[in-house]
């Protein structure tokens, strides 16, 4: 099943930014080869997986109003005005925010990976050989978490880098 893509319309279907090919580019370029494994139906299925995971994780935080009241995704939106001072227009969708969302699908196509990347070393012996790991320690296995604030934080009201006011209040 085929991508319904989001292309400034705000569609009320709309599941993703950006098509297989762009996740496939992006993977590319970083040199992420596990994700040239997958099967289009897996990619797919991360690609929906992690937009769906990040706006839920930052939805509250965004920049603005969605544009159209059943739009299905964040973007696009109105009032957008970035913690630089851009005003982003009613129909568009900041690149960052695709590519954030593009490299948050990547990660959710390696939840196997994930998942042992999540185990951290606790102990190593060399006789007989033992290792433990110690599970109460969770990392993202893309170290996506930091990067992604990173990335959208011009976007977040409340985040680092956005706009606040300060008051001095006089007697």
């Amino acid at each position: 099943m085929a991508l319904i893509i989001e292309d400034g319309t705000g569609q009320a279907d709309s599941e993703t930014y950006a098509d297989i090919a762009a996740y496939d580019d992006y993977a590319t370029r970083f040199g992420l080869t596990q994700w040239a494994g997958l099967a289009t139906e897996d990619k797919e299925v991360a690609a929906r997986t992690g937009v769906r995971d990040l706006e839920a994780s930052y939805s509250s935080l965004i920049i603005g109003s969605t544009t159209y009241r059943d739009q299905a995704l964040a973007w696009p939106r109105t009032d957008a005005i970035d913690s630089e001072g851009h005003e982003w227009a009613y129909n568009e969708i900041p690149p960052e925010w695709i590519e954030a969302t593009i490299a948050y699908g990547i990660s959710r196509g390696h939840e196997e990976l994930a998942a042992l990347v999540d185990e951290r070393i606790s102990s190593l012996s060399a006789g007989s050989v033992s290792i433990s790991y110690d599970t109460s320690i969770q990392v993202s296995a893309t170290g996506l978490g930091p990067s992604v604030d990173r990335w959208l934080s011009r976007f977040l009201t409340g985040a680092s880098g956005s706009t606040s006011v300060i008051m001095e209040i006089v007697r």
